[in-house]
């Protein structure tokens, strides 16, 4: 912000960006360097607010989606576009420099109100939060407006997952192939709904027996050992061009559902195979921090939720160890 003369016209102007000046409605320099002072004195009691380039929220969403889809994972673009159409539809075509936190609120409120899980919710306020950042850093708000708003508190349960019997019981029902091969390499890989489906056969490495994730949801590249289960999984998935699974995501959503509520598992869903995977390694002895590598998380707090069943593998392994304590 900087006090300037327009070219040719000698008007002065409160200057902010190349897009964004208030005439001062002087040509005198005096008066404008009091105006100025004044205007400064002002801002930093917060009786004014800096003027910026703000634009509605329509505008705003397509910009905010066209930089995304070029410059994210395609997950992350369409949990953004999701995000900002629900969130558009609440708030109309609004001017964004006039979204406030109160705003936030409410339509936290609405979802919350139309039963939505506390975890979905709390995809849609990230994606908010990046998506003003992203405003801010375009110079369309004169403050990140979310800066510091909090997400929903949840209870970290422990993970729901299948042992070896349900795992079984559900094969069994599965009628379809494809599912049922699915199936297994979701559990004997740990994989994420669509970084299984967005394997390609250039990311088997069979030789090394391992499977290169690719751009996974944190946006960080690992490596999932193929064990025996696996590698006969993968040996019976036809060898074709493109992706291993061809189908949509949702495909695979409603149908793993429908094959476990059929199975007797109504509270079971895809991303349980994932748990499962986890909670499998846990019991076997491995520390939290293979599992996490594993799993690809970046923060092992989101691993914790597995500590329990690691604690387990320990109080079994030491309730083997029997004395005879009666000798004298």
């Amino acid at each position: 912000m900087k006090l300037w003369q327009y070219p040719g016209i000698g008007t002065w102007y409160i200057y902010f960006d190349r897009n964004n000046k208030k005439s001062l409605k002087t040509k005198d320099k005096k008066e404008a360097q009091i105006l100025f002072r004044k205007y400064q004195k002002d801002l930093l009691e917060g009786k004014i607010s800096e003027i910026h380039n703000s634009e509605k929220f329509s505008v705003f969403k397509q910009s905010c989606l066209t930089n995304y889809k070029a410059t994210k994972t395609l997950g992350t673009f369409q949990r953004m576009e999701y995000t900002l159409k629900a969130f558009e539809d609440f708030i109309g075509d609004k001017d964004i420099s006039k979204i406030t936190k109160r705003d936030i609120d409410r339509f936290v409120e609405l979802r919350l109100g139309q039963g939505l899980a506390k975890t979905t919710i709390n995809i849609d306020i990230r994606n908010l939060k990046a998506a003003f950042g992203k405003a801010y850093e375009w110079e369309l708000l004169p403050k990140n407006t979310l800066q510091g708003y909090k997400q929903l508190k949840i209870d970290r349960k422990a993970p729901q997952f299948l042992n070896l019997e349900d795992i079984n019981k559900i094969a069994d029902i599965i009628d379809s192939p494809v599912i049922k091969s699915a199936f297994f390499f979701y559990i004997l890989s740990g994989c994420r709904r669509d970084e299984l489906l967005n394997l390609t056969w250039q990311d088997i490495d069979l030789k090394n027996r391992v499977i290169h994730v690719k751009k996974s949801k944190t946006h960080l590249d690992r490596w999932i050992p193929i064990n025996d289960s696996l590698m006969e999984v993968i040996e019976q998935i036809p060898h074709r061009v493109g992706k291993l699974y061809q189908m949509h995501h949702d495909t695979i959503t409603h149908k793993m559902k429908k094959y476990m509520i059929k199975a007797g598992y109504p509270d079971m869903k895809l991303h349980n195979l994932r748990h499962t995977f986890a909670s499998l390694i846990a019991m076997s002895g491995s520390s939290l921090q293979t599992i996490r590598d594993l799993l690809g998380h970046t923060d092992i707090k989101t691993t914790e939720i597995y500590a329990h069943l690691t604690n387990d593998h320990l109080k079994a392994a030491v309730s083997k160890i029997k004395i005879d304590i009666t000798h004298p």
